[in-house]
């Protein structure tokens, strides 16, 4: 699929002017619209950790919503436990958004801690 070739950074220094306090202010929260999402649904990690830790890397139309929402857990969690949350991240992804536009789709990446449902 090449998103990486045609989804640029969204902090790209060199194709980015945008405040940076924006967009942390945004991705945030996304993350906090996700952990809400979870918890409407219910769902648990059935884990004793605090915090779930996860690496996200998502891939956004130029206005802003989801194309690609691709993740890796960075806890000890059952298969089963994956499985159904990538079940319920598809579904978030569906009708959720970043409040950062540009003229061209988008990318961006990091570490999100989740609370423990």
């Amino acid at each position: 699929m090449n998103l990486d070739k045609n989804h640029p950074n969204l902090l790209n220094p060199d194709i980015s002017n945008l405040d940076f306090e924006i967009v942390v202010e945004s991705w945030t929260k996304l993350h906090s619209d996700l952990y809400h999402f979870l918890k409407d649904h219910n769902f648990k990690w059935n884990s004793k950790k605090e915090n779930i830790k996860i690496f996200n890397k998502i891939y956004f139309t130029k206005k802003g919503k989801i194309k690609v929402y691709a993740f890796k857990i960075l806890e000890d969690i059952s298969e089963d436990k994956i499985i159904e949350y990538e079940k319920l991240v598809n579904e978030f992804a569906n009708n959720a958004k970043i409040n950062v536009k540009r003229d061209i789709d988008f990318a961006q990446c990091g570490k999100a801690s989740l609370p423990n449902l």
